[in-house]
């Protein structure tokens, strides 16, 4: 879960929210970290992460099946972060009525 904030000799491995996101939902789809739905579930998490920053991912449900089986497949994790975090630049969109601040 800490994925998107990992750093190296103090410098981020993952830039910018769609590069977050991305590592993020990589790190479920391409491991069997649960018996079952890891690309369904790292789809949730992107929703969940890019809602908390106020912005959604608006794409249709076959599309992101499939980028979701994409990143699962690709050959290479850095293939699949690329494909991913290029899709979610194309797909992610401020919200309309962000949560508001309760502070």
């Amino acid at each position: 879960m800490a994925k998107p904030w990992a750093a190296f000799d103090g410098v981020e491995l993952y830039v910018g929210l769609h590069a977050k996101a991305a590592a993020l939902a990589m790190a479920f789809a391409r491991s069997q970290r649960c018996p079952a739905g890891n690309k369904r579930l790292a789809l949730i998490l992107i929703g969940a992460f890019l809602g908390i920053n106020g912005y959604e991912a608006i794409a249709e449900e076959d599309e992101a099946a499939d980028m979701m089986q994409a990143v699962a497949e690709a050959p290479e994790d850095s293939i699949a972060l690329n494909m991913l975090t290029d899709w979610l630049e194309d797909c992610v969109h401020p919200l309309e009525n962000p949560l508001s601040d309760p502070n």
